[in-house]
């Protein structure tokens, strides 16, 4: 049932992904929400491997892959024109450092560092979703 669950992240990320955009607002909407996938990703599988349900191998090779579409979204937001977000990439800085934290936990098999990554990385989706939101009000 867990695995499902994650199956459906990396499908929501695989649909996010293919979807194009036409205005800046709208491009920069579409990138933090395939973030947000990718971080949602992350974090349920911290949860799942603390459960031990996932294999540290397993656990370790997605979160490689999360890292590196973490970076290609990142580099094809700061594409656009970020006048308005100017703490965005600083908030994308500190994801993908709480996701390398969180990788590099797992392969050292500590708990405690997997533990507070996660709630790192909820921190960091709450901020993407209600800056998503505020993008979502915008034309």
């Amino acid at each position: 049932m867990q695995l499902l669950r994650f199956l459906y992240f990396v499908l929501l990320v695989a649909i996010l992904t293919a979807c194009n955009s036409q205005s800046s607002s709208s491009t920069a909407k579409k990138e933090l929400q395939t973030i947000g996938s990718w971080t949602a990703t992350a974090h349920l599988l911290a949860d799942e491997w603390l459960q031990g349900a996932v294999p540290n191998v397993y656990a370790r090779q997605t979160l490689q892959k999360v890292e590196n579409n973490l970076q290609q979204e990142v580099e094809t937001l700061t594409k656009t024109d970020l006048r308005k977000y100017p703490h965005l990439p600083t908030q994308l800085q500190q994801l993908q450092q709480s996701v390398h934290l969180l990788s590099a936990a797992i392969a050292q098999g500590n708990r405690a560092t997997v533990t507070q990554q996660i709630q790192q990385l909820a921190t960091r989706e709450q901020e993407l979703h209600r800056l998503a939101n505020s993008l979502e009000a915008q034309p």
